[in-house]
């Protein structure tokens, strides 16, 4: 195997245990794969994640702390890392996670929005973002005329959740956010805004791009924002057909100081190829700049990020849309530059 350190073991039990081990959150800092089960059906062995250079791990303990299961497949039976950034395209592999990822626009908050309906759904979004390797969910609920949450709705739930995930044993933290309609951002009091920028640190605020048409008041908008020293993150345009048609007509936006934020249901294809084809001219574009589920539950649109990060083909630039810029933007630091 290519680039990959293995180290046969003969204890049975702990190779038992790996195998069956369910989803867990990764410890290790570098993308990994997991082989499908069925190459390895005759084999023995556990692929040693590295640290970033040529050593093999010492112990076999330290693989057990890297067990993860490959979504929508069978338990995993072998983990294994990308060495020097190069993605393995062997039959058989996996793209699973990469660690610490951040999902900054989830709706998640139930009953606030058309987003999760129950605790159940939450919490089903939750592992299931954690099983990827998901760290940090920004709970975005809609902020506009049908669903005009308050900030303090916002933050109440947020914390409601964070309890129930600490008691429930999910390891993903939920920080405050918002989407807020482009249109609706004049009806909302400066400090309110403020409460509602991504993991409320007053630098980020995701804003809600329409559906239809291209929205008039956005020019306005990014200038509003910007003079208040907050940088508007774009919600998903690729599924505008006004920005499937020009992908490029955001470069003005971006050049203003947007940033671009885009689905994995529109990266992986759940929502046609129209928005698939914009995502994918706009990644060429370089007008990308995180990649997030904007789940709602499975009435409306599910959690993922698994699928969407493979169809990339670029471990690096995919760890940039779901850790660096990300990490930064709930951090309120400064985005770190493209791969």
């Amino acid at each position: 195997m290519d680039h990959v350190r293995s180290a046969a073991t003969d204890d049975a039990r702990e190779l038992t245990d790996l195998a069956r081990h369910g989803p867990t959150r990764p410890s290790c800092s570098d993308p990994a794969l997991v082989l499908g089960a069925t190459l390895l059906s005759v084999a023995r062995h556990v692929a040693l994640v590295r640290t970033g250079d040529d050593n093999v791990p010492i112990s076999l303990s330290l693989v057990t702390d890297q067990r993860v299961h490959a979504a929508g497949n069978a338990s995993v039976k072998c983990v294994c890392d990308v060495k020097d950034g190069r993605l393995n395209k062997r039959r058989g592999h996996y793209s699973v996670y990469r660690h610490n990822m951040i999902d900054l626009h989830c709706h998640i908050l139930p009953g606030l929005d058309d987003g999760v309906r129950t605790l159940t759904e939450a919490r089903a979004i939750a592992r299931r973002e954690a099983g990827e390797g998901v760290t940090v969910i920004v709970a975005t609920p809609h902020v506009r005329d049908d669903y005009p949450t308050m900030a303090e709705q916002m933050e109440s739930a947020v914390a409601a959740l964070r309890n129930d995930f600490a008691i429930e044993g999910i390891q993903v933290d939920v920080v405050p956010g918002a989407e807020v309609d482009v249109s609706f951002l004049w009806q909302i009091p400066p400090k309110e805004l403020t409460r509602f920028t991504l993991a409320g640190t007053g630098h980020y605020l995701l804003v809600e791009f329409p559906y239809w048409g291209w929205p008039a008041a956005l020019d306005l908008a990014i200038s509003l924002l910007r003079g208040r020293g907050i940088c508007p993150v774009l919600a998903h345009p690729e599924r505008n057909p006004e920005v499937q048609d020009q992908p490029d007509r955001l470069t003005a936006a971006v050049e203003s100081g947007a940033l671009v934020q885009v689905t994995a249901a529109s990266l992986d294809g759940r929502l046609g190829p129209a928005p698939r084809l914009a995502v994918e001219k706009l990644l060429s574009l370089g007008l990308v700049h995180a990649l997030a589920t904007d789940a709602h539950g499975p009435h409306v649109r599910d959690a993922g990020l698994v699928s969407a990060i493979a169809a990339i083909g670029d471990p690096s630039l995919a760890r940039w849309l779901t850790t660096g810029v990300p990490g930064a933007i709930v951090s309120g630091d400064s985005i770190p530059a493209r791969p």
